[in-house]
């Protein structure tokens, strides 16, 4: 329980509970509750979103879309801190039919890409990669959580140099602005 704490070294620590025993992820990014809604929108490292209800005892993860050709990660050698970085739900998400919108972050996977990790992990090489940075929106059909065709739309593209050191944090601040 919640409430409850073991010894370690003579030192109490809090007790917790997994939460989610029925589910597994790979690599999971943000884990972003939608809002006005019981579920949970998880971005996997290699572009793949799930929504799930929010009740630990779910077992079916749902599949929202799988870029997972399109996002480059290690595992790609395209970019050693790369991947998806981030997602962002708009707050009037399933309120407002115009900002049924989902926000992400991440890197590309170019085809011949120049500054893989196979060329060694360098902090000071400032070449053009091939790949980029995108901020890309798109829109989910609330009641049904499915993407909707033709919705993506690029905000922002920028050329990645460098293998190393991305971030993606984003949220929505009071002011109702998109912050990355």
């Amino acid at each position: 329980g919640a409430n409850t704490t073991f010894a370690t070294g003579g030192i109490g620590v809090p007790g917790y509970e997994v939460a989610f025993p029925n589910l597994q992820f790979d690599s999971p990014i943000t884990f972003n509750p939608v809002p006005n809604d019981n579920k949970i929108v998880v971005g996997q490292l290699n572009g793949e979103i799930f929504w799930i209800d929010e009740n630990n005892a779910t077992a079916q993860e749902n599949l929202i879309v799988d870029w997972s050709l399109e996002v480059g990660d290690r595992n790609e050698g395209a970019v050693w801190d790369g991947g998806f970085l981030g997602l962002a739900i708009h707050p009037d998400f399933g309120v407002d039919p115009t900002k049924n919108l989902m926000f992400v972050y991440y890197t590309t996977n170019a085809a011949n890409n120049t500054l893989g990790i196979d060329q060694g992990f360098s902090c000071n090489q400032e070449n053009f990669s091939g790949n980029y940075l995108l901020l890309e929106r798109f829109r989910v059909d609330p009641v049904t959580m499915n993407f909707v065709d033709g919705s993506r739309e690029i905000m922002i593209q920028r050329e990645l140099y460098n293998t190393t050191h991305r971030g993606g944090g984003m949220t929505f601040g009071q002011d109702g602005f998109l912050y990355l």
